[in-house]
Order: structure tokens, then C-alpha cells, then sequence
């Protein structure tokens, strides 16, 4: 009997080991339909980006140059004038948005504002008329974080809590209103529609026309700044120094002609450019310039100004319905009603005022 050899055992082995075709041609069909399956499934789609929603900033109506508003008082006020980052000025109409005690002057922190704000000179062109229309037709339409303005025939750029936004509450934070959105009457028209407010500006009407096209100021808020700031007098004195029709504070008095701050052309143009570059800082938010020339600050509330126990150094409350509502738009912000806070004449009486929220 023969014995298998040991290389007859291993190559035995070695064939056992081998796969059959059989099992081959399974395996190839297995990878097969893996590679079909793989290549037959839907690719997974690729996630979309969601679009990114860029704030764009609303475009703003072109302006007509020729608009602007008005102030009020005193007719007297030769001298008198009100100091501010440039100057201000006082009201002195009837009517109070509060109810005065006679408690004496509430609080008292410094002064509040960039300068004092002596509005006890406010011009008055002694006529109460308003004669010429508004150089636009409408009314201001601007909104604000207290709302819309609810401007009327009355308050044509807004009502007056309009303006002085957040000051009853969290501060100020003015409508962000820019010269195109005013009504305004341009001040030749003012001149020559008899009403006599701007009378007083008469004899200034070129230098103030020569200064707006040169600067961009329209004439009529260079005027009005004039009527509320000095009554237009040129040879106004403030109570701290201010000087001349625009009440420039004395760090603005540098370049006079012969130091002489008063100097006509000199006092307006400063002016205008002042609130000029106001204006750009502002990021041509009007309302908040007109604000800043009285020594209004973002944030200060009525509590906060009336707290000042000196009356003069008080900002005007009324100041921005006075010059929006009444002297850009040819009417005397003197007239009974032009003022609801008198706040500085309140405080000289000394009364408090009495804030309403409701």
C-alpha cells in the first residue's frame, strides 16, 4: 500500500483551499450589484445658503432747498440772547405743557447741555402772522421711536413730543428728520409776504443769501437761528459773552475782522458753518442739530435740565417747536401758544414744573 507523500498532502491542501469558480462568479455578482447600487444611488444634495439680509438704509427724498421753520418772542429783546454750543434763546408764551407749583425751582445739578441756554431773549417780531406758504406741499412724514410726527397746519414738522422724543422717559432721541423732509418758506418769501416776522432780519437778507449758497444753510434757518437767538440784533450780548445775530460763544470769535466778533458777515458765516459741520456729525439729522445749537444732548431728559437751578443756563424746551413750527415756516414763535413748557420762565418765577407722563 502506498502512502501519500507530504508534497502530495500539501498540494491537496493547497487546491482545497482554492475558491471554486462557482464561488468566484458569486462574488463578482456581489460586488457587482455593491458597485451598481453605490453608483445608482441619488447623490445627496449639496444644503443651499440661506440669503444674508444686508439692512438697507431707506432712501430719502431730495430736498427742496427753500424749507425751513420759526421761533419766538420778545421784540424788545435788544440785547438779550441765550448761549448753547453756538447760542440759543428763550420763549416766553403762555401756555405750559406742566402744572406749576409754587414749590420753589426743583433740583439742582450743574448745567446740563453743552452750554448754557439762555432763552430769555427769543426774538419776537412782534407779529404773530404767517404770511407766505411753505415752500413744499405736505407735512413732514418722518418717523421716529416715539411714532409718526402727527404733523398738521399747526405743527407741519411735527408735533412737539415728536421733536423732543424720549424726554419724558429714557432721554432723547430725536426723529431723524433731514432738510429735504422739512416744510419751509424761504426767507425772501417770508420778507415779501408782509407778515413782518423776519422784519427785523431786513436789512441782513443779502449777507444771509450770500452765506447759504456759499455754505448750503438754508437762509431761512440762518434767520430763524437770528430771530430765536438775538431778535436779529447784531450787537446782541448773551449773558456768558455770546455775540452778535447768530449769539456765537467767544471759542468761536477767533478770525474776527478786528476781533470784532459782531461783525456782520463774520457772525453769520460762522454760524453756518457751525451748523454745517453739526449737521455732518449728525449724520444730517436737522433735528437734532437745531437741538445741539440750544445745548440739547442725546439722552437728557426734562427732569434733567429743569434740575439746573441756574434758569438761564436751563435749554429751552420749547426750542425745537419754536424753530420748526413757527420761524422756518414764516410765523412768530412769540405768539401765545408757540410755548408749552416756558420751563426757564417757570424756574425764574420760582416755581417747579411738574412733569406729566400721561
Amino acid at each position: 500500500m502506498r502512502f501519500p507523500t507530504l508534497s502530495t498532502i500539501a498540494l491537496a491542501a493547497l487546491v482545497s483551499a482554492l475558491p471554486s469558480e462557482h464561488h468566484l462568479a458569486r462574488r463578482d455578482i456581489s460586488h457587482a450589484r455593491i458597485a451598481r447600487s453605490v453608483s445608482e444611488r441619488a447623490p445627496e444634495p449639496l444644503p443651499v445658503a440661506e440669503p444674508l439680509l444686508v439692512p438697507v438704509a431707506s432712501e430719502k427724498k431730495a430736498r427742496d432747498p427753500s424749507k425751513r421753520c420759526k421761533k419766538k418772542h420778545n421784540p424788545n429783546a435788544a440785547g438779550s440772547s441765550s448761549s448753547s454750543n453756538s447760542a440759543t434763546s428763550s420763549s416766553t408764551s403762555s401756555s405750559a405743557a406742566s402744572t406749576p407749583t409754587d414749590s420753589g425751582n426743583s433740583g439742582n445739578n450743574g448745567d446740563s447741555g453743552n452750554n448754557n441756554n439762555n432763552n430769555g431773549n427769543s426774538g419776537n417780531s412782534g407779529n404773530s402772522g404767517s404770511g407766505g406758504s411753505p415752500s413744499t406741499s405736505g407735512l413732514t412724514t418722518a418717523p421716529s421711536y416715539c411714532g409718526g410726527p402727527s404733523a398738521d397746519s399747526n405743527s407741519p414738522n411735527g408735533q412737539e413730543w415728536y421733536l423732543n422724543c424720549g424726554m419724558t422717559g429714557g432721554g432723547w432721541a430725536p426723529p431723524f428728520v433731514t432738510l429735504d423732509q422739512l416744510v419751509t418758506v424761504p426767507l425772501q418769501d417770508a420778507i415779501n409776504s408782509g407778515s413782518g416776522v423776519f422784519d427785523p432780519c431786513s436789512p441782513y437778507v443779502d449777507t444771509f443769501q450770500q452765506v447759504s449758497q456759499a455754505t448750503g444753510v438754508p437762509d431761512i434757518f440762518l434767520a430763524a437761528f437770528a430771530m430765536q437767538e438775538s431778535t436779529c440784533n447784531p450787537g446782541a450780548v448773551g449773558p456768558n459773552g455770546e455775540q452778535g445775530l447768530m449769539q456765537l460763544t467767544v471759542d468761536k470769535c477767533g478770525g474776527a475782522p478786528g476781533g470784532n466778533c459782531q461783525d456782520v458777515y463774520f457772525n453769520i458765516n460762522t454760524g453756518a458753518n457751525y451748523i454745517q459741520s453739526t449737521i455732518s456729525a449728525a449724520g444730517g439729522n436737522v433735528v437734532q442739530m437745531v437741538g445741539m445749537y440750544n445745548g440739547y444732548t442725546l439722552g437728557q431728559t426734562i427732569a434733567s435740565v429743569i434740575a439746573n437751578p441756574n434758569c438761564g443756563a436751563q435749554q429751552n424746551l420749547d426750542y425745537l417747536n419754536e424753530f420748526f413750527n413757527y420761524w422756518i415756516v414764516n410765523r412768530d414763535a412769540g405768539q401765545s401758544g408757540a410755548a408749552q413748557y416756558n420751563n426757564q420762565q417757570l424756574c425764574s418765577a420760582g416755581l417747579s414744573w411738574q412733569i406729566s407722563t400721561s
